[in-house]
């Protein structure tokens, strides 16, 4: 199967480049995102999971997710974020939830079950 690979979306470059940093350290490939339309254009590369910020200034975290599961049902895709209230609609899209002040730490552990799940 070869090295697993992350799509990561977030529009907040340093966060973006630190998960990035992060996930290759922990021996994952990783794509990243800048923002919810770019992520929509290279929906077609391959990889394992997402990992998406809700707050993107162009298309928001709900559609993104929506559209990633309609390409890749079974995609397991993980909302990041550090915004307050959520919509329930949102979450209803995602596979799992983990607020940004959980840390880095928290999204591995959560990416490494649900990617386990999915295979």
């Amino acid at each position: 199967m070869g090295r697993i690979t992350i799509l990561c979306i977030d529009d907040d470059a340093l966060v973006l480049s630190a998960m990035k940093d992060f996930l290759e350290l922990k021996g994952y490939a990783v794509i990243t995102a800048a923002s919810g339309e770019s992520a929509l254009d290279i929906m077609s590369q391959r990889f394992d999971a997402a990992v998406l910020d809700y707050d993107l200034p162009d298309v928001n975290a709900e559609k993104v997710a929506r559209c990633l599961k309609a390409v890749r049902p079974q995609l397991p895709i993980v909302l990041f974020s550090g915004y307050p209230d959520i919509p329930e609609s949102t979450l209803r899209e995602v596979t799992a939830f983990v607020p940004k002040g959980n840390g880095f730490s928290h999204l591995l552990t959560t990416l490494a079950g649900l990617i386990r799940e999915a295979s």
